[in-house]
């Protein structure tokens, strides 16, 4: 219904009520009809003004239902271009960076098969040279990887915060439930993605300390292995002097 025809019937209804009014205050003031014929007039005319009366009323209830009706279609909006970041692609490359290396990386598939390849323990290495300078390598791409994560984290600062501007903008100018309801659940969907990033940080500096920290204590169960091997080595044999005849210990 347009906007000029219901402020008509709105018009129209008010009227109705005042003439009503009107004429059934005034129904007593009227003097006496001395015809039959004027008395079946008049009663036309009181039947036709209970007539509009009721329809003011009606008129009247469409308008309460038709508000009934604009105000369920404002609740029923919905936002047409809703606002997410892209935590999928954000994570990937997290995950990409903390793999690249020799260190042994929370996104790897067999994390238990390459720690214990990359470190052994208490064992004393072929080449110590060449395994001290893997475990090296290991802490110090583990440490690279933990800083390039916080790196991309920090480069998606500006993404973010235009996206969480759309939101107040949105929670601002949010026309009815639904689309409050709407941006509520936006913003709790980039709660959850800010949880993952965190969680994919501490898992980053979890590798780094990991593999700095195995790589210290492998360096020690090996310098120890190899000091007992050098001692049994150049042990000498205990020899036993009473076959010997003459001559001193």
């Amino acid at each position: 219904m347009k906007k000029s025809t219901f402020l008509f019937m709105v018009s129209l209804y008010c009227f109705s009520r005042n003439i009503a009014a009107v004429s059934l205050s005034d129904a007593k003031l009227v003097p006496s009809l001395s015809t039959p014929g004027d008395a079946t007039e008049f009663t036309q005319v009181l039947n036709h003004l209970e007539l509009v009366a009721m329809y003011g009323k009606q008129l009247e209830q469409y308008a309460t239902e038709l508000s009934m009706y604009n105000d369920m279609v404002k609740h029923g909006l919905t936002i047409n271009n809703q606002q997410w970041t892209n935590v999928s692609g954000d994570i990937t490359g997290v995950m990409s960076v903390v793999q690249q290396g020799q260190s042994v990386s929370f996104a790897a598939g067999n994390i238990a098969a390459q720690f214990k390849q990359k470190y052994p323990g208490y064992q004393a290495p072929t080449d110590y040279q060449t395994s001290y300078k893997s475990w090296a390598q290991s802490s110090m791409d583990a440490l690279r990887a933990a800083l390039e994560a916080s790196g991309l984290q920090s480069q998606n600062f500006a993404t973010e915060e235009g996206v969480l501007s759309q939101l107040r903008n949105m929670s601002q100018t949010s026309q009815g439930r639904m689309q409050a309801i709407q941006v509520g659940n936006q913003v709790a969907v980039e709660q959850v993605a800010q949880m993952q990033k965190l969680r994919q940080l501490v898992m980053a500096q979890n590798q780094a300390q990991s593999n700095y920290l195995a790589a210290e204590r492998t360096d020690k169960d090996a310098k120890e292995a190899e000091m007992k091997e050098l001692l049994q080595y150049t042990q000498r044999p205990k020899v036993d002097h009473q076959y010997f005849k003459g001559g001193t210990e």
